[in-house]
């Protein structure tokens, strides 16, 4: 596939435990869409705020973030 514009590497760094924790929910739901979709909602709308912040906060709010 080739590497990630360097933006959108930054947005996976940003909100890589948002990521994860949603993964992990799907993984734990056996990847069944009708009950991940009501198990997760919290982890899925917490990976759509902070990937949301990342796109409209500014850049200084955002270099200090640990991922």
């Amino acid at each position: 596939m080739g590497q990630l514009p360097s933006n959108l590497e930054r947005m996976d760094s940003y909100c890589k435990a948002e990521q994860l924790a949603s993964q992990k929910c799907m993984q734990e739901q056996n990847y069944d869409r009708a009950v991940y979709r009501l198990k997760c909602r919290e982890q899925f709308q917490a990976y759509r705020d902070c990937k949301q912040r990342w796109v409209s906060g500014p850049a200084s709010d955002l270099s200090g973030r640990k991922g």
